[in-house]
């Protein structure tokens, strides 16, 4: 297994740029998350880190497997960019990038041509001009698992914070990386939607994390956290979003996860890639669903 600071002898600049990036971190997300921790080693393996490996730490210090992506027959600048090479990882129920995009007008016009200057692929919005190696630098609300909210919005659950500012700086070379092919106006609009698809969803997501609290705090959820294996970070707390876990816990508990983890990923990650069966029936119905079956199990539980 080489280093990535042997790449850096030759490609320091974008070795830097990954070291800013949320691929650096994967490994150590996923060796924190709660749902790793109790997960057997065989799944941790092929479940979890043939994807978070992508930020490896060395024994030299460095950060990184650019083999991830520049893979290790070939280290081939094309390979990395080309249409599939993140489809590995992000994919799938939590974060359905491949097949949204795949699903949208970018994919089907990239598909028929099978050229990146007719038609955008991962590489072109997410590692584009000055950004290099740092994937999350254009992004403002989607970025991440759950996404991102305003500072200071109330979300129910964790998610990371982003200022105005910020998220007016990452707009701005978003908008500049779709001014290649649409009009100003065109690109803010399209984007603006996919914001108010966010804070929407989020918002059904905070009235079922209240909800599911509220048993909680009045000894209703069945079984408590206090009747189950401690979960490994926060011993007998009621822990949802973040770190909840998909075992040992109540059937409410069991909607919401599947609710934020998967519909709500679907709805805006569809929404941010333009692909409107996921954005609405992968996502926003999904949730609305969930949220349905969440009030239902709480009156259930509270009659």
């Amino acid at each position: 297994a080489v280093s990535p600071l042997v790449c850096a002898k030759c490609h320091r600049k974008e070795y830097e740029e990954f070291g800013r990036s949320s691929h650096a971190k994967a490994l150590e997300a996923a060796e924190g998350s709660a749902r790793f921790l109790v997960a057997p080693g065989s799944v941790q393996r092929q479940g979890c880190l043939l994807c978070h490996n992508i930020g490896r730490v060395y024994p030299d210090g460095g950060v990184g497997e650019c083999s991830h992506c520049h893979s290790a027959h070939r280290y081939s600048v094309e390979e990395a960019r080309g249409a599939h090479a993140c489809d590995g990882c992000h994919m799938g129920p939590d974060h359905p990038q491949a097949e949204a995009w795949a699903a949208s007008k970018h994919g089907l016009v990239y598909q028929a041509s099978e050229d990146e200057s007719v038609a955008p692929t991962c590489t072109t919005c997410h590692m584009a001009g000055e950004t290099g190696h740092d994937n999350a630098l254009n992004l403002t609300l989607g970025r991440s698992s759950s996404g991102a909210t305003f500072v200071g919005t109330a979300t129910g659950v964790p998610m990371k914070q982003i200022g105005r500012a910020e998220f007016k700086t990452h707009r701005a070379r978003m908008v500049e990386v779709c001014r290649r092919c649409h009009s100003e106006s065109f690109a803010r609009r399209h984007l603006g939607d996919a914001d108010d698809i966010k804070l929407r969803a989020d918002a059904l997501i905070a009235e079922a994390a209240y909800l599911i609290r509220d048993l909680n705090r009045d000894g209703l959820l069945d079984p408590m956290p206090k009747e189950r294996p401690p979960h490994p970070k926060a011993g007998h707390a009621l822990v949802l979003g973040g770190d909840q876990l998909y075992s040992d816990t109540s059937l409410v508990e069991q909607l919401f996860f599947e609710m934020i983890k998967f519909h709500h990923a679907a709805t805006f990650k569809g929404a941010y890639h333009f692909s409107p069966d996921h954005t609405h029936w992968f996502g926003w119905a999904k949730l609305q669903a969930s949220l349905t079956r969440i009030r239902a199990e709480s009156r259930r539980l509270r009659a």
